[in-house]
Formats: C-alpha cells, sequence, structure tokens
C-alpha cells in the first residue's frame, strides 16, 4: 500500500469505525453476513484469513461462527479501531499491520478460507495478489471477495442526482459533510490503480483463472445492491457491487492431466 493511500484510510478510520458499530448492532446486516460467510467457508472451526479487516466486521461475525481468524489491514489505525472492536466483543484473533499484496507473515497452505470485502479495487496489483492468496490457501480452500464495479471517470445525470442524494443521505444519517478537497484528494490517490480502469469482475475471473483457481463462481451482490438497503442509496452510485468465490485445486494437476481436462 502507497503511503498517500495508507495516510487515506488512515484517516478515514474513524467513519470506517462508525460504519461497523452500525452494522454490528444492525440485525439485518449481521444476519445477512452471518448465513453469507457460515455458507462460504463451511465447517467450523477453520483457519480464516481476513484481509483489508478495516475496524474489523468480518473478523468479529468469523469468530462469533467458531473460526479461528487472522486479520490484516495495510493501516495503523484501521488495525487500531479493529483491536478495539474484537476487544469489546471479547474477541481472540490474530491482527496485524500488512501489505495486502504480499502477506509475508503467511505460510505456504496454512489457511482453510480467506475472504475480503472492498478490498481488492485498492490493491496497487491484484494478480500478484490473488497469485499469493492462492499460496496461502490450503488445497480445496476458498476464496471469498466482496468487491464492485468501482471503475473512475463515468459521468451521467444519474450519477450526478445520485451522489448529491448520497451526501444528503451521509449528512443526515452520520452528521458529515465530504468537501471537495477531500473528494480531489481521494480522486488522485485511486487513480492509478489498477482494478479501477477495468471492467468488473471480469477482470477478476481472468486474474483468478490466470493464477490457477478452479470453482470459479460470480453473482450480483444482491444484498449490498438492493433498493431497500440504506447502504445502496449512500454508496451505490460508486459501482455494481458482486461477489467471487474459488477455490485451490486439491491437488496439483499433472501435465498430462492437463492437457486431456
Amino acid at each position: 500500500m502507497s503511503r498517500e493511500l495508507e495516510d487515506l484510510w488512515s484517516d478515514g478510520a474513524s467513519d470506517y469505525d462508525r460504519i461497523v458499530r452500525r452494522q454490528l448492532s444492525n440485525g439485518a446486516d449481521v444476519g445477512h453476513w452471518t448465513e453469507e460467510l457460515s455458507s462460504v467457508v463451511g465447517r467450523p472451526s477453520s483457519d480464516v484469513l481476513d484481509i483489508g479487516c478495516g475496524p474489523g466486521f468480518f473478523t468479529v461475525i468469523l469468530a462469533r461462527l467458531g473460526h479461528r481468524v487472522t486479520s490484516v489491514d495495510g493501516s495503523e489505525e484501521m488495525v487500531r479501531s479493529a483491536a478495539r472492536h474484537l476487544a469489546r466483543q471479547g474477541i481472540d484473533a490474530h491482527l496485524y499491520r500488512g501489505d495486502a499484496v504480499l502477506l509475508e507473515r503467511e505460510e505456504t497452505d496454512s489457511m482453510d478460507a480467506i475472504v475480503s470485502r472492498d478490498v481488492v479495487w485498492t490493491l496497487y496489483d491484484p494478480a500478484a495478489a490473488y497469485r499469493r492468496w492462492l499460496e496461502i490457501l490450503r488445497p480445496g480452500g476458498v476464496l471469498a471477495v466482496y468487491d464492485g464495479d468501482y471503475r473512475r471517470g463515468r459521468r451521467s445525470p444519474r450519477l450526478s442526482a445520485w451522489q448529491t442524494l448520497s451526501r444528503a443521505l451521509i449528512r443526515l444519517t452520520e452528521g458529515k459533510r465530504s468537501s471537495t478537497e477531500g473528494r480531489d484528494r481521494n480522486a488522485s490517490a485511486f487513480s492509478e490503480l489498477p482494478a479501477v480502469h477495468a471492467e468488473r469482475p471480469r477482470l477478476d475471473r481472468r486474474l483468478l483463472e490466470e493464477a490457477g483457481y478452479v470453482d470459479i463462481r460470480i453473482r450480483a451482490d444482491r444484498y449490498r445492491n438492493s433498493r431497500r438497503n440504506l447502504e445502496h442509496w449512500k454508496y451505490g452510485y460508486q459501482g455494481r457491487k458482486f461477489a467471487v468465490t474459488a477455490r485451490k485445486p486439491k491437488a496439483a494437476r499433472t501435465a498430462e492431466g492437463a492437457g486431456t481436462s
């Protein structure tokens, strides 16, 4: 993570902290993600890596489900925020600051599942990240990515109107204003990221296939895209949300097997 991006996430840590507190007190959010992560990760007591954990919402849900969770984020302030949430919940998870692409502390074949939410679009090298995550997964392990098609530069009267509505709703429900200076700074920091210039999730499918994942499944994130979800009206103008699951092959394919499949 670049220093500029790290500073942005650290500056926004208090906002994300409030968002996670709201989510943890929202029965619909907790119920949805509990069911979603339970179905994706599968068997209880799995070793799960929460990449880009932010203030720790996924970590809390996974720990409540009985999994052994390791959580990593590139922002020190996000890690501190997650530590506070975990302490309030009485949850013991391995939490540290680290690069989501390199993940130098993680061992090969050490995790049953890897999850991330709105992380891949922020990465300086998504292709390298997907390859590294595959190494960390155990054979047959699952990757679950929740993200969005957050391409920059799209303009339309509809999007302009939605952004105006978004700012009003955020001011009403969160009591904060978004400054032009802040928006310009964000646009500059994010403008060079690979994933904001590619159609997604088409990009993800290609990178996952090239990395060697199997059983790749992509679907619309109906919960986050739902018009009944206030978060959709506040942030949905940024792009349609989707979910991707994929697996590490259970065993390496032989050259002969690869040629006849």
